[in-house]
């Protein structure tokens, strides 16, 4: 069963009356919200589990909405820090601006949730004023190779072994909506790598274990401690030879394991960057690569010897681009773009038969053309 309603933001069609809005928000008064939240970051779309069925009053519903805000913005930029910025504290205040559509589902008898969908170019608004990085959507699979110290000696943390760690490192990878994987800790793996060598820092053979599971990134960590002074120690490995380590130490293993996972988010972030920085150096010195010459013709008569001309200089391989960039009753200049200097380009051009170099227009109408190559038509095409 669905029960959905739709607002557009900004519409003359719909505007909602103060006896709506009381309605709208008495549908959100049907409980607390429990467990994990599920969201899109490429749809801004956040579902909220519901405990209870029990009526409340209308403002009982604005903290299943700040609730589905809050962790929207968590998912899409990683981090709860987010959260304390002046702007969605601000905007947390004018939650209507924010609301595109929410519906309410029930999956089960005993089930329901409550699926809110945010306006995504405002959302894009917001995270652009407080001037956080927000995570892509393609966020990379994790393995994570995890051990805690138990009675003095380290301990696998798996499906087998200490479930409710790996659930609650699980539910830190979920709110963020980073897909993350446990190894599987079979003969394969063990006899290369054991918890002790994990608990004495080596991480070496780890990195190689990430192709076995199409993950782009490896955490590993090592947990000791007891309520109220638990510590961490972890390392991240990612793409290439990108590495990086830290420390955590909180009285609670769910907010450790939240810090933990902020830091794997800002790590992701730092990637993309060095990627893109790569990216663009690349490009910078491929385009150093290239020079921009040119290329003035006289005598040209109409557009078919213009084309032609086009056409012949785009056979030669040194050539990357050419435009026309000036037509007039004098002359016709080219701009090319080439991997090859001046000498070179003079030479494959005396294969053009009925063009020849003519160094009496180099210096017509006060322009300096000495780096450019003037040729005139010698015969008719």
């Amino acid at each position: 069963m669905i029960f959905k309603l739709e607002r557009k933001l900004k519409s003359n069609k719909f505007k909602l009356t103060s006896w709506f809005k009381m309605q709208l928000f008495f549908l959100f008064c049907i409980g607390n919200f429990l467990g994990n939240v599920n969201a899109s970051s490429a749809h801004f779309e956040v579902e909220v589990p519901l405990k209870s069925f029990q009526g409340q009053t209308p403002n009982a519903a604005s903290p299943v909405v700040h609730h589905a805000f809050k962790e929207m913005l968590v998912n899409v930029t990683g981090t709860e820090t987010i959260l304390t910025t002046k702007e969605v504290i601000q905007a947390m205040s004018e939650m209507d601006r924010y609301i595109n559509q929410f519906s309410f589902h029930q999956p089960t008898p005993t089930e329901r949730t409550v699926k809110i969908q945010f306006n995504g170019a405002l959302i894009n608004q917001l995270l652009s004023a407080t001037k956080m990085p927000m995570l892509e959507d393609n966020k990379p699979l994790t393995l994570v190779w995890l051990v805690v110290e138990r009675d003095k000696k380290p301990k696998w943390v798996s499906a087998d072994s200490e479930l409710e760690l790996k659930q609650q490192i699980e539910s830190a990878f979920a709110r963020r909506g980073f897909p993350v994987v446990f190894p599987l800790l079979d003969l394969a793996e063990t006899t290369v790598i054991s918890e002790k060598d994990i608990w004495n820092g080596m991480v070496t053979p780890l990195a190689e274990t990430a192709n076995r599971y199409d993950a782009k990134a490896v955490l590993i960590g090592k947990l000791s401690g007891q309520p109220g002074d638990y510590q961490s120690h972890w390392t991240f490995l990612g793409e290439g030879e990108s590495s990086h380590t830290w420390d955590i130490k909180e009285t609670e293993q769910g907010t450790l394991f939240n810090k933990a996972l902020e830091q794997l988010a800002s790590q992701f972030i730092k990637g993309k960057k060095e990627q893109k920085t790569v990216a663009v150096q690349t490009e910078n010195k491929a385009n150093h690569a290239f020079q921009n010459m040119k290329l003035i013709i006289s005598g040209i008569n109409n557009m078919e010897q213009h084309a032609k001309i086009e056409g012949l200089l785009r056979n030669f391989s040194f050539v990357k681009e050419v435009e026309i960039v000036q037509i007039s009753p004098e002359e016709t200049i080219f701009k090319m773009r080439v991997t090859e200097g001046r000498d070179a380009v003079v030479k494959s051009m005396a294969s053009i038969q009925f063009l020849a170099e003519d160094s009496t227009r180099l210096g017509l109408e006060g322009e300096d053309r000495s780096q450019a190559l003037v040729y005139k038509m010698v015969e008719e095409l």
